[in-house]
Formats: structure tokens, C-alpha cells, sequence
């Protein structure tokens, strides 16, 4: 059991810059870096480890969802969950893809597209087809046929969409939302997007000595934590922080989470129609 504590809140806001390094745009690279570091695994501990009430069948919002560690984990862990992963960098989307064919996942239950943290509700889905060629990349990985895992498609994606307010039962970010424009109005569009008691897991880089240099060097300028659960409770949620143990090492050196659960009143539940069909102008 993971220990709560209930968080004051104060709000400011901060400009940040989306981080555009060699690691980050390279989505082998950087699941290497994360798998050999022995990070994914003491994330995926914690995760294990966290109790958090969602009922079957939500929608699942991974925003920032790197090579889909959190998205992934939720929609193997909730029955006949759906989820959206959305990331800045297309080939991040391609890479969770292929990890979710390898998990046998059904297409059907997940859908990707490109997105700025800045305006996570702004999406641009992936194409069928593109969908449809990373999903069978990653059975010919699973299976060993190296030449049907190949991926050498360019990435089609279809017109802009909103998603609608209220839509998801979990959204995940995992230390994306300091490199927002402006972290609180990133904070408030996901928070407008949980739907009536729906959950925010924001697994944030921590204030501890590493936390702060691993921040400092990836150039992740971020709220403090009281900052942020008083962004969150102001948008109509309950915030807790859960820390990281022992066992939930290397990440517990550099993470911690902030869960906000959304006020089961004011929202319609719309999860079943997460995607606005009108195109956003660009």
C-alpha cells in the first residue's frame, strides 16, 4: 500500500520549452535507455503497486506517452479499457504500437496521434493504414520474422480534432507537462478532460537532489509540487502525492506522483465519445 498525503495548494504559472534532444527523438534509443537503466522496471513496480479505483471500460488518455509505458500498463491492467496515446513525436507512436501488438492488444482498444502537451486536446489521429503497418511490425517482432517488423513507412495522420471535455475515465503523463507553454493551462485542459471522478496519475519528476539535476539537465522546467495539486484542486479535483519505495528503484530517485481524482458532479460522462468529428483550423 502506497502511503497518501493531502497537499496545500497555492497556483502560479510557468513558461517552458518542449525538449528536443537525440535521446528523445530517437524512440529505440530512448526504450533502451529506459529498459537498461532498469527504469521501466521500477516504474512498472510502482504501477503494480499503486491502488487506484477505475471501473472496466473507461477511456484512457496517455498524453506525452513516450514509447507507451503508462498507457499500456493501464489498458492490460483494466478490462475492456480503450485507450488514446498521444505524443509530440510521431515515431514515439509507431514504437507504442509495436509494443502493443507484442502484447497481443487488439487494434481496436487503442488509438494514437500527435499532440503538444501545451494543448493536449488538440489531436491529430494516426491513419488506419499507418496504424494498421505498426501493429503488424510488431507481431513480426514477436513472432521473429525480421523482415515483416521492419518499419520504414512514412507516418500519415488524419485532420485535426478536439477531444471532447469529460471524456476519459484515466489520463497519464509521466514528467511532460513542465515543457507545456504555460504548465497550469496544460493542467486545467487535462483536468477538463477527466471525466466525473476520473483520475489524472501524473508521475512527476521529484524535488529530491537527483530529480532536480536529472530536470535541470533535460531542460524540464516545472511547478512546484504544491503548486501543482493547487492547479488541479481549483480545477475541481481531490489530490493526493503517493512517493515512490525502495523497491521501486532507480525511478524512485527521480519520481513521485500526483493523483488527482475529478468531483463526481458538473460533467456529462461522454467517455464513449472521446473525439470531436469537426477539424480543428490549424
Amino acid at each position: 500500500m502506497i502511503t497518501s498525503r493531502k497537499v496545500p495548494h497555492t497556483g502560479n504559472t510557468t513558461n517552458g520549452k518542449m525538449l528536443s534532444t537525440r535521446l528523445y527523438k530517437n524512440s529505440h534509443a530512448y526504450d533502451f535507455f529506459l529498459r537498461s537503466m532498469g527504469f521501466e522496471s521500477g516504474i512498472d513496480r510502482f504501477l503494480q503497486d499503486l491502488e487506484i479505483e477505475v471501473p472496466a471500460g473507461i477511456r484512457i488518455l496517455d498524453a506525452g506517452c513516450g514509447t507507451g509505458l503508462l498507457g499500456l500498463h493501464f489498458l492490460n491492467r483494466v478490462p475492456h479499457s480503450t485507450l488514446l496515446s498521444t505524443d509530440l513525436q510521431p515515431n514515439f507512436l509507431g514504437a507504442t504500437l509495436i509494443k502493443a501488438s507484442k502484447r497481443d492488444l487488439t487494434a481496436d482498444r487503442i488509438e494514437v496521434g500527435t499532440a503538444d502537451i501545451s494543448t493536449p486536446h488538440e489531436i491529430r489521429l494516426m491513419t488506419k493504414s499507418s496504424k494498421t503497418h505498426y501493429l503488424n511490425a510488431g507481431d513480426g517482432a514477436r513472432t521473429g520474422n525480421e523482415q515483416s517488423s521492419i518499419v520504414d513507412k512514412e507516418i500519415e495522420f488524419e485532420p485535426a480534432t478536439r477531444l471532447n471535455e469529460g471524456s476519459f475515465g484515466l489520463i497519464c503523463v509521466g514528467a511532460v507537462v513542465g515543457y507545456a507553454e504555460d504548465t497550469q493551462v496544460s493542467l486545467q485542459h487535462l483536468a477538463r478532460l477527466l471525466a466525473p471522478g476520473g483520475i489524472l496519475l501524473n508521475l512527476e519528476m521529484s524535488q529530491s537532489l537527483t530529480g532536480r539535476y536529472v530536470s535541470h539537465r533535460y531542460h524540464y522546467h516545472n511547478l512546484s509540487h504544491t503548486e501543482i495539486c493547487g492547479i488541479l484542486e481549483k480545477s475541481g479535483c481531490e489530490v493526493t502525492t503517493s512517493h515512490l519505495r525502495l523497491r521501486h528503484l532507480p525511478a524512485k530517485l527521480t519520481r513521485m506522483a500526483i493523483i488527482a481524482r475529478r468531483d463526481g458532479t458538473g460533467v456529462p460522462n461522454r467517455q464513449t465519445d472521446a473525439i470531436q468529428q469537426t477539424a480543428v483550423s490549424n
